[in-house]
C-alpha cells in the first residue's frame, strides 16, 4: 500500500514516485525534462535510512502495551498517572509506564533574555510558544524569532530558543511538540 511517505520503503512512496518518474504526475510537473539524479537518491536516503525508525501511533502502542486493544495504550490514557496521556508520552518520546520519565524543558533569564532549552525529538517538529497571562488559554502565541521555526530533526538533539524580553515584567513558555 503507497503512503505519501512509507518509512523504509521509496518504491511505496508516493512523494519518491512522483520525483523518480517523468510521467503525467511527475513533480514539478512544469518545465521538467530531466530527472534530477541527486533529490532522488537524497530523498531515497532519507526514506530508507533516517526514516526507518520512525514508529506511528499504533506501532508505538503496540511496543509500549502489547497490542492496539489494550485500554491503557489508547491516546487519551495516563497509565503511569504522571499527567501527560499517553499522546502526549509518544509525541515527546517519554515512557508512558514510568511516571519520572518526563520531557523537560529549562529556561534561563540573563538581563534582558529568555533562553529556551527542550528536547528535540527525532521526526518531530518543535516551537515555543508564550503567553503574559495564564489565565486565558487563548493568549499562548508562537514566539517569532529564527531559531523558532519548526524543524524535524532526523536524530534527537537539544534546542534552543533566545527571546528579547525587552522590558516585559513576566513571560510564561512552553513546548509544542507535533508531527509531521
Amino acid at each position: 500500500e503507497d503512503a505519501v511517505i512509507k518509512p523504509g520503503s521509496p518504491e511505496h512512496s508516493e512523494l519518491y514516485e512522483r520525483i523518480a518518474d517523468l510521467g503525467p504526475r511527475h513533480m514539478p510537473p512544469l518545465a521538467t525534462s530531466v530527472l534530477n539524479t541527486e533529490a532522488i537518491n537524497l530523498l531515497a536516503t532519507w526514506i530508507t535510512t533516517e526514516l526507518a525508525s520512525y514508529k506511528s501511533y499504533a506501532d508505538w502502542r503496540v511496543a509500549n502495551f502489547g497490542s492496539e486493544a489494550d485500554p491503557k495504550g489508547a491516546p487519551e490514557a495516563d497509565p503511569d498517572n504522571d499527567g501527560a496521556n499517553n499522546q502526549l508520552e509518544y509525541l515527546t518520546g517519554t515512557n508512558p509506564r514510568q511516571p519520572g520519565a518526563a520531557y523537560e524543558v529549562s529556561i534561563q533569564r540573563n538581563a534582558d533574555t529568555a533562553e529556551i532549552i527542550f528536547p528535540r525529538i527525532a521526526n518531530r517538529g518543535s516551537e515555543v510558544l508564550f503567553t503574559e497571562s495564564l489565565t486565558d488559554p487563548a493568549s499562548w502565541r508562537v514566539l517569532n524569532v529564527p531559531s523558532n521555526r519548526p524543524f524535524f530533526p532526523a536524530t534527537p538533539g537539544t534546542g534552543t530558543v533566545l527571546d528579547a524580553l525587552g522590558g516585559t515584567t513576566s513571560r510564561f513558555y512552553r513546548v509544542r511538540v507535533f508531527e509531521p
